[in-house]
């Protein structure tokens, strides 16, 4: 985000609630954001004032939506694909 960011109101929020937001554990969090598969936290003054982007936790919430969508459409056309398989041997 970077500069984007710096273009529009910036909401922090706190480990509470990122934690409500996504509704994950400390644990479920801290792992992905080593591997930077979860947005990074914002120190403030210190390692221990850290808040997250509000807009980067819901960006992330939607990504987790749309590659749910993307899995179960995934799975439907593995779906027609097996009955469609199987209605040709059948016929």
């Amino acid at each position: 985000m970077g500069l984007e960011t710096s273009k529009q109101s910036v909401r922090l929020i706190r480990l509470g609630e990122m934690r409500r937001l996504t509704g994950l554990s400390i644990s479920s969090v801290y792992a992905p954001m080593s591997r930077s598969e979860f947005p990074q936290q914002v120190a403030l003054n210190s390692a221990t004032a850290v808040r997250w982007v509000e807009s980067e936790i819901q960006e992330y919430v939607l990504s987790c939506i749309a590659q749910r969508e993307q899995n179960v459409a995934m799975r439907n056309a593995q779906r027609e694909e097996r009955r469609a398989t199987k209605a040709e041997v059948a016929a």
